[in-house]
């Protein structure tokens, strides 16, 4: 497998790709300690700005700031460099090395110092931008100079006591390497505390949250388990339902057939009453509202006729020939008795 060039282009949209970790954190320093930063001027403290005048001027996250009231403790001094002691210096900066200014900031320093390295200290600010370039307020000074200046002003000579400022045009621009560094660290500190707060804020919101997804899903189970129980009884609610409907259809249909179905003792009962006493029946076949019956009469046709009188038969027809029993005086007949509707007869 051929090895990677370092020549191959890393390019998206015109951006080098291998610069994306200079570009974050410079996007993370401008959030966290730019000059709009929204989160620096809640942890930073207020800084007393020591200048030529009596009193002193206080700042806030770069901004002036009101005096603080009567008692309060200022942690944080400033001296304001006379233009004396100050190198100021304007460069432009391409946006291509926005992710890495301390290196470049710290080329022009060493190009452009007239002090030897060891005594050169330099701080800047950026004070302009546009599509292609950054402008960049660069202020180079000699750290002996700046000693002597406080020492004698303030008789002090350890310098990380006092914060070293220099005023150019209207941007402050703060020089490295004096007593900046306790501030910034405190406010590091100040900055983590309520980073540390939030996080534990939002782990409570989330357990909070994740307790009552807990309960809702352990209500959710038991209402699944009451609806599975439900939902047992009711089918078999609906099986003895659908044969108690079933049973019904049966009885329905059974009261349907007795009704359709004439008794079959009122029929013969009838019959009997009819039919005189030298007729007789060999047989009697009923369905439903239909009647046959086989027997001998010494008057088959006038048994015939008797049953066509009587209002309770609508028809009284004879499927097969009347004929006389050999050796008899009576005659044979087979009759097809059709039954009247109920409430035909009187």
């Amino acid at each position: 497998m051929p090895m990677l060039e370092t020549s191959q282009p890393w390019n998206l949209f015109g951006y080098d790709l291998r610069q994306g970790f200079f570009w974050f954190r410079a996007g993370w320093r401008d959030f966290l300690w730019g000059p709009r930063s929204p989160v620096l001027p809640i942890v930073d403290e207020t800084v007393a700005l020591c200048g030529d005048g009596p009193e002193p001027r206080y700042f806030r996250a770069g901004a002036p700031a009101d005096p603080p009231g009567a008692g309060a403790d200022i942690r944080c001094r400033a001296v304001l460099l006379p233009e004396r002691l100050v190198l100021p210096r304007k460069i432009r900066i391409p946006r291509a090395a926005e992710g890495d200014l301390d290196a470049a900031v710290l080329l022009e320093v060493q190009a452009n110092s007239p002090f030897p390295a060891d005594d050169t200290c330099y701080g800047w600010t950026v004070v302009g931008s546009d599509d292609h370039f950054l402008t960049l307020q660069l202020v180079i000074s000699s750290s002996s100079a700046i000693m002597e200046f406080i020492g004698g002003r303030f008789d002090c000579h350890d310098k990380r006591v006092y914060e070293v400022w220099a005023r150019v045009d209207d941007s402050h621009v703060i020089l490295k390497g004096f007593g900046e560094d306790a501030r910034r660290e405190r406010n590091r500190s100040r900055m983590t505390a309520v980073g540390l707060k939030l996080v534990y804020i939002a782990a409570a919101l989330i357990a909070c949250f994740a307790v009552a997804a807990g309960l809702k899903y352990l209500e959710l189970k038991r209402v699944e388990a009451v609806h599975e129980s439900v939902k047992s009884r009711a089918a078999h609610a609906m099986e003895l339902r659908e044969r108690v409907s079933a049973g019904k259809q049966r009885i329905d249909a059974a009261n349907a057939l007795v009704h359709e179905t004439p008794d079959l003792q009122l029929e013969l009962a009838r019959l009997t009453r009819l039919l005189d006493n030298e007729t007789w029946l060999a047989q009697v076949d009923m369905q439903r509202s239909r009647i046959r019956i086989e027997g001998q009469s010494p008057d088959a046709a006038g048994v015939m006729q008797t049953l066509s009188d009587e209002d309770v038969y609508e028809t009284v027809t004879a499927p097969v020939a009347i004929r006389k029993v050999s050796r008899s005086e009576l005659e044979r007949f087979v009759l097809d008795l059709a039954l009247a509707a109920p409430g035909a007869a009187p």
